[in-house]
């Protein structure tokens, strides 16, 4: 990827502005600390969790789609670029793609700040998330 751009396609509703939605997410990725991997088991064999609402941990520190896309570049070494494509162009390229086709009513997630609180799990079980530069940085390592 050396030399060239990185460009990553996100389908968001709507203007550039909606680069600017805060959005977390898991570290799901088969490195050292999968956050998804670990996370699930201590709520499914802890009593103490039972009947009551959990988030799964994720980094407090909420990135909103243009900072992904920075780190991301930064990590690859790479000059960052994106494309926001408008919610008819998605439905139009979903008639192509399947997998594009399904995302569609998915768009409503970038409309607002997309945020959880994983605090509770974080103090009940001692876990810390995974920051994002540091899944992103394992995700790209895994690519050399």
């Amino acid at each position: 990827m050396a030399g060239h751009y990185a460009k990553c396609y996100r389908c968001l509703q709507g203007t550039q502005g909606k680069t600017r939605v805060f959005r977390q997410c898991l570290f799901l990725w088969k490195g050292r600390r999968p956050d998804a991997g670990k996370a699930t088991p201590i709520l499914g064999n802890s009593t103490a969790a039972y009947n009551q609402v959990w988030h799964l941990p994720t980094d407090g520190n909420a990135l909103t789609g243009k900072g992904f896309i920075e780190l991301t570049a930064k990590a690859f070494k790479v000059k960052p670029g994106h494309l926001v494509l408008k919610k008819w162009m998605v439905q139009i390229a979903g008639l192509f793609n399947p997998i594009i086709k399904e995302s569609v009513e998915m768009l409503y997630q970038n409309e607002t700040d997309y945020q959880f609180d994983s605090s509770k799990f974080e103090k009940a079980f001692d876990f810390k998330p995974t920051s994002y530069e540091a899944g992103i940085l394992e995700t790209v390592k895994s690519y050399k």
